[in-house]
């Protein structure tokens, strides 16, 4: 919002012509438009005057002070529009198409062959091509009851990409800053292929699962013993193969810390700033108490020994300012309810670092068992002794069309006039998809299958091996025995 201290600038340097332009300033634009952000905002220039020219794109950010400020989804367009032309794309990629019919129409119909939607009303619409070919595309634009239409024959050109293997995770594993997912032994459980540029064939190779080999896109397998297994994907189309591997990155069984960040958010994790207001997911003023982190339901009952959180800072001027974890289930609402396991730390405790990532566990006196969605909530950030307080947890921001959020805060209501009322309601964090780097240490065990849980021990003397029908086999053997009516292993 304060961007007369922090000017961003856009520029075009012109190698050809050996000139620099200066396209955008934040601030002029700032004034112009009466900016009262923060707000994410999209811009586009016509970059018509360049064109045949080798350029560069330069952004300068020349405050000192001010708001954190970011730049996202860079793109340049090419306009095709000579009666010639054609759009050249790979399977899986968008076209925007723009209208430029004249007469001001005020309704508009595409159609586009080779796309997910085929037609559109959009005036400016954006259409997706999955599969090779060269496609028609017919517009009509309409006033009232007069009509034009337009036509271009195989205007748009898709040529078959090789595929992108990508191993996706099943449904209900969870993500681990230690593992690339968590899950439970003798639970049946879905691989997702999550490949992109249409593949036809799949070839899967597992460890540690009752399945070594698979040809389905998306394979069910179990896992039968706890440990650390490693995985393979190879996907291939008429265009080329690719391959995805894990190494040792599922977590059967066990131990493992959980959140709700993958594997290629974790280079985004820091600090999110409210300007003047504090921190996000910590100390503030702008009357959020607490924050709540949401977990999915787990594969199997798990318990839950504590949970582990990552502090961004812990600065309070009281060393003796506790923060509390508990761990709570959904309300009829699906917010934060009932407490079913608590922690309390002082500040003093907390842990931090500037060269590096240290973990601050709050471990419950008793563990506790879940079978459903949770949530842990963290209290005690906000409660500031001096304005140099600030204790804040590390987050990951995300486009909220790439993942929802999972974060949820305590917020002040207020009457129409901005006033606050003294009361608090949990709200989920809309703005952002956002996840806080708090982990809660969870435990599968293992699962008994009726084989599993028979105790080993080595036979020297028997009166027989009988079957379930009490007929004698014969002598004892390496295995599973019923010695006397009763399993025995033998090993």
């Amino acid at each position: 919002v304060w961007l007369y201290l922090a000017d961003l600038k856009f520029y075009v340097n012109d190698l050809t012509a050996g000139t620099q332009d200066e396209v955008f300033s934040a601030f002029k634009w700032a004034q112009d438009n009466a900016f009262t952000g923060p707000s994410w905002e999209k811009f586009s220039f016509d970059l018509a005057k360049y064109a045949g020219h080798k350029c560069t794109f330069e952004y300068i950010y020349e405050g000192t002070y001010g708001d954190n400020m970011a730049i996202d989804g860079f793109k340049v367009m090419q306009a095709a529009s000579s009666e010639d032309a054609k759009i050249n794309i790979f399977e899986g990629e968008q076209v925007h198409f723009r209208d430029k019919s004249l007469g001001h129409p005020t309704a508009w119909s595409w159609t586009a062959e080779g796309t997910e939607t085929l037609t559109s009303t959009e005036q400016n619409p954006v259409m997706t091509f999955n599969k090779a070919g060269k496609y028609t595309i017919k517009l009509v634009a309409s006033k009232g009851n007069e009509t034009s239409e337009a036509v271009k024959t195989e205007y748009v050109v898709v040529t078959p990409a090789a595929p992108k293997a990508h191993i996706g995770m099943p449904e209900g594993a969870y993500n681990s800053p230690y593992a690339y997912a968590f899950v439970p032994v003798n639970v049946p459980m879905t691989f997702k292929d999550a490949s992109t540029g249409t593949p036809t064939s799949w070839k899967w190779k597992f460890e540690g699962t009752d399945t070594e080999t698979s040809t389905e896109q998306n394979p069910t397998v179990t896992y039968t013993e706890e440990g650390k297994y490693g995985m393979e994907l190879v996907v291939e189309n008429a265009a080329g193969t690719d391959r995805d591997f894990i190494v040792e990155g599922i977590q059967a069984g066990g131990e493992q810390e959980v959140w709700n960040i993958t594997p290629d958010e974790i280079a985004g994790i820091g600090g999110i700033g409210l300007g003047w207001y504090g921190m996000y997911a910590g100390t503030n003023w702008v009357g959020m108490e607490s924050f709540a982190e949401k977990y999915g339901k787990p594969m199997t009952t798990a318990t839950v020994k504590g949970v582990t959180i990552y502090f961004d800072d812990v600065t309070s001027e009281s060393a003796d300012t506790k923060v509390t974890v508990t761990l709570n289930v959904p309300d009829a609402n699906g917010m934060p309810g009932e407490v079913i396991a608590k922690k309390e730390l002082k500040a003093g405790d907390l842990q931090v670092s500037t060269t590096d990532v240290l973990p601050t566990k709050f471990m419950f006196d008793t563990p506790v068992e879940v079978e459903d969605e949770f949530f842990v909530v963290i209290d005690g950030m906000n409660d500031v002794t001096g304005n140099n307080d600030n204790i804040n947890i590390l987050c990951v921001a995300r486009p909220n069309d790439a993942k929802s959020g999972t974060v949820y805060h305590l917020l002040e209501d207020e009457d129409d006039n901005y006033h606050g009322l003294g009361t608090y309601s949990w709200v989920k964090e809309s703005d952002e998809g956002v996840s806080m780097c708090v982990a809660p240490i969870m435990e599968y065990k293992d699962i008994p299958t009726g084989i599993n849980d028979l105790k080993g021990e080595t036979m020297t003397k028997s009166t027989g091996i009988y079957d379930l029908m009490g007929r004698k086999l014969g002598e004892v053997q390496r295995g599973i025995n019923i010695v006397n009516g009763k399993k025995t292993l033998v090993r």
